[in-house]
């Protein structure tokens, strides 16, 4: 049996698992695929692990098969940014998987740096705060800094727990003078150049699936196919243009198999 899609991208946050628990049914889809020789790329916007934390993490969860060559993350995208500019320092709001990921690329952390990363971090202090503040409010309008951040969420969800991450931040720093803002995440510009550089992915043989519209528009983005997977994906649909929509939708996320 041939599969027409060789290269299967899935939108990973509260979709495929919410950090506490794995789609049992994606388990199996994912081995099969691997089976078959697929290309199986995860998707995630989510900085909080080192990349070996995170293979770690999903290994555990089920996904026995998992490689690095499996996962891409914003911090991925990050990196391959501030290395395509040039950039060795930044300051860093963020989890110690995300510095440990940028110290292995020989990008320092320094409190002295106009570029500013923000990512999760649940160790926030109202010290980082005040340090990413002083390096807006102190810099002049010609040298404005940068803020990078790596998603684009108000809250991360875990299980029942929920913890406000970026949104909040930003929101915060915008008080302290002006800065140039970049969103390096999904579904930006700046992830889909940093995932080409890793991936040969080929319009007529590459499909992402998801469960929310952002992603059908990076599809779009990317000139590959798209499967919106939703418990109320009908109503979604209704929301959407002609030109927006999805090659296919379902309710289910075992209805991929139906492609296989």
């Amino acid at each position: 049996m041939v599969l027409k899609y060789t290269t299967w991208l899935f939108n990973l946050d509260g979709f495929i698992w919410n950090w506490r628990d794995l789609n049992d049914q994606f388990i199996n889809i994912f081995e099969h695929l691997k089976a078959e020789d697929k290309k199986v790329i995860l998707l995630s916007n989510n900085s909080a692990y080192s990349k070996s934390q995170f293979i770690k993490k999903l290994y555990e969860k089920g996904l026995e098969d998992i490689e690095d060559k499996n996962l891409f993350t914003s911090t991925d995208a990050l990196i391959h940014l501030l290395k395509s500019q040039n950039i060795n320092k930044i300051y860093l709001i963020g989890e110690y998987g995300l510095l440990k990921e940028l110290e292995k690329e020989g990008i320092e952390i320094s409190k002295n740096s106009k570029h500013i990363v923000i990512g999760i971090d649940r160790t926030l202090t109202y010290e980082k705060l005040r340090g990413a503040c002083l390096r807006i409010s102190l810099s002049k309008d010609e040298e404005k800094p940068t803020v990078y951040h790596l998603d684009n969420a108000i809250f991360w969800k875990i299980g029942e727990e929920i913890f406000p991450i970026t949104l909040p931040v930003l929101s915060y720093l915008k008080e302290c003078g002006k800065y140039n803002k970049v969103f390096v995440g999904k579904p930006s510009l700046f992830f889909k150049d940093a995932l080409l550089s890793n991936y040969a992915l080929y319009p007529s043989s590459s499909i992402l699936v998801t469960n929310n519209l952002s992603d059908i528009s990076f599809a779009q983005l990317l000139s590959i196919d798209a499967y919106l997977i939703h418990p109320h994906v009908h109503d979604m649909i209704k929301k959407l243009k002609p030109s927006e929509k999805p090659k296919y939708f379902s309710y289910d996320i075992k209805d991929i198999k139906n492609l296989i």
